[in-house]
């Protein structure tokens, strides 16, 4: 989406179905984006975490980022604001839990897709809203977050894991996708990636699984079959490690 620098600010809302940007990419404002429906994937040089329903998060202006729509929808709103406005310190991206006060004021001022709306009504409405923002901004959810290799051989071996994490996966697999041995792949893995292979593979397969938690016809016991698990009882034991709490209850406090 291309904005002109000195637009001070802009509201919209939409849905999407089956988007992902390609590239990363920046904007001239900062960006706070919710999403009241389904997940995305928020992905930027560093890391890659997942934006749930009921969560915002704030992207500041010129930070490279790209999203994927996780599932069949996605319902959002999004305030883009001026640097004038709004001082950002730290330029990376947070996803935090929002408040009542928050939510509402999102949707008073997404109602309507309006454009340089700082003054007025509606600027005292902004500034509530980026008031509230300050503080919400604190509350931040119990998410996974995985990094993004930079390595050739290591994106490699992301991308088998993100394309077959619902199969059963072996390092021997991994060795021919690369072309290397598996003890040079594992090395050169942990070195950047600051965790082992297998311990990517089960973050990724617990984060997909919070996803499909989301859709409320589908079984427990078939999320699990469906992120690669062959029993139930090692499923719940890696979700319970990673959140500390059982798949069921995290449905019950999160999935909208």
């Amino acid at each position: 989406m291309s904005i002109h620098p000195n637009t001070e600010t802009i509201s919209y809302k939409g849905n999407l179905v089956g988007y992902s940007s390609e590239e990363l990419h920046t904007h001239e404002l900062h960006q706070f984006l919710y999403i009241s429906k389904g997940v995305s994937m928020l992905i930027d040089h560093k890391y890659q975490q997942p934006h749930y329903g009921s969560q915002a998060a704030l992207i500041p202006m010129n930070v490279l980022h790209r999203s994927i729509v996780m599932g069949p929808e996605l319902e959002f709103q999004t305030i883009f604001i001026n640097k004038n406005l709004f001082d950002v310190e730290n330029p990376f991206i947070r996803i935090f839990n929002l408040s009542d006060l928050g939510k509402a004021l999102f949707d008073h001022l997404c109602k309507e897709n309006r454009k340089n709306f700082a003054r007025g009504y509606l600027g005292q409405c902004l500034q509530l809203f980026l008031d509230t923002m300050m503080k919400d901004i604190n509350n931040k959810p119990d998410i996974l977050s995985l990094p993004v290799p930079k390595d050739p051989v290591n994106i490699k071996v992301a991308n088998y894991i993100h394309q077959n994490y619902k199969q059963k996966i072996q390092l021997e697999d991994l060795g021919k996708k690369v072309n290397y041995s598996m003890r040079h792949v594992s090395r050169i893995f942990q070195k950047e990636m600051h965790m082992s292979i297998f311990k990517y593979l089960k973050i990724y397969r617990i984060l997909m699984a919070t996803i499909m938690l989301n859709d409320l016809k589908m079984p427990v016991n078939l999320v699990a079959y469906e992120t690669g698990y062959e029993t139930l009882s090692n499923f719940y034991k890696d979700f319970n490690y990673l959140f500390n709490i059982s798949p069921g209850k995290y449905r019950e406090r999160f999935a909208i």
